[in-house]
């Protein structure tokens, strides 16, 4: 999963390591042999006290996994820690559960803890091991826990469930999204087709489109109709809107500062991930970088030309593509575990078709 920007490197756009952060990133917060637990501060099998005796401990230092801006957007510190770990998946580390119910050999969390060199990111804590013993408690909590009661992200045999992104309209079974009003081979309602010479107008098998215009064996209206603005086949972008038979950006005024940056800072600006000196491949998305980051800067393994953010034109800005999984150069759709909602989607097009300005 890469999404590459230029000066010769390569990138994973919003591919935030789950627990995969770099060891510079933690050389003096997160060492993982700041003490040693007294005798009483032996850690018992059950999760309150390792969160106790180990993650507070180990994990909770700035620029760890404490309460705040935690790194891998994993709080291991705070209240609701079982629903944070048990069933739920990888931030990304695809097709992973941090805590696999009754099977810690399953659970990403004890691979962090055991091996050098685990299958996605660093060992935790990256600057050093933490003792048998507690790694055997946490393993024994996992192994005590009910198999099969994985959290609400869970998938069948505890695998996590990495989101369909299905699409928020109707597909006749298709992958796809259908427009009743207009197709042919499902007019009015999914399977029922048009006969020959016949076109959809308005749900209904008809033998002319009337007023509208004939797309194939659609009625559709070129002025307004953003799949066909001005032409058949004319698709307009991402946040814009046909107007007169011209694409157009969407009405409002959008926010880089207000709008577009919460949304890079709740999905992928996390100590150790796209943040700081030691961003993940060199992408900062953090408040005050992002936007030098994105703009006019070419994605370098696209040959075509495409920027990451082409001002005024969301259908040239790979960030749209890597967004929506279309049209890829490299790698997957981002963020990894499943697409953003459509409106955060149009909030980001609609900022770059406006011009992406640094507002």
């Amino acid at each position: 999963m890469t999404f590459a920007k230029s000066r010769h490197r390569v990138f994973p756009w919003l591919a935030l390591a789950a627990l995969a952060v770099p060891a510079a990133a933690f050389a003096s917060a997160c060492s993982g042999t700041a003490t040693q637990p007294a005798p009483e501060d032996t850690c018992t099998p059950d999760l309150a006290s390792i969160q106790e005796t180990v993650f507070a401990r180990a994990c909770s230092q700035a620029g760890c996994h404490a309460s705040v801006e935690p790194a891998g957007f994993l709080d291991l510190v705070s209240p609701g820690l079982e629903q944070r770990l048990v069933g739920a998946p990888s931030k990304t580390c695809e097709n992973k559960l941090l805590v696999t119910p009754g099977n810690p050999d399953a659970s990403f969390l004890i691979e962090k803890l055991r091996l050098a060199m685990p299958g996605c990111g660093l060992r935790m804590p990256p600057t050093g091991a933490l003792p048998a013993d507690e790694v055997a408690c946490v393993e024994s909590w996992i192994a005590g826990l009910p198999e099969g009661g994985g959290g609400p992200d869970a998938g069948p045999d505890g695998e996590a469930d990495s989101g369909t992104d299905a699409p928020s309209c109707e597909t006749c079974g298709g992958a796809n999204c259908v427009d009743l009003a207009t197709d042919a081979s499902h007019c009015g309602i999914c399977g029922h087709a048009c006969g020959a010479g016949e076109v959809c107008n308005a749900g209904t098998c008809a033998a002319t489109c009337g007023m509208l215009d004939v797309c194939g064996a659609s009625c559709v209206d070129t002025q307004t109709d953003p799949n066909n603005c001005g032409a058949c086949g004319h698709a307009c972008a991402t946040g814009q809107t046909c107007a007169g038979g011209t694409c157009t950006c969407g009405s409002g005024s959008v926010s880089f500062a207000n709008d577009v940056q919460p949304l890079f800072t709740a999905n992928c600006a996390s100590a150790g991930c796209h943040k700081g000196v030691n961003a993940q491949e060199g992408l900062d998305l953090s408040a005050g970088k992002a936007y030098a980051e994105l703009v006019d800067v070419a994605a370098s393994q696209c040959n075509d030309g495409r920027k990451l953010v082409l001002p005024g034109d969301p259908a040239q800005s790979y960030l749209i593509d890597k967004m929506m999984n279309v049209e890829l150069c490299s790698g997957t759709k981002m963020p990894k575990l499943g697409l953003l909602p459509s409106p955060q989607v149009t909030t980001v097009a609609n900022w770059i078709c406006a011009g992406a300005p640094n507002n």
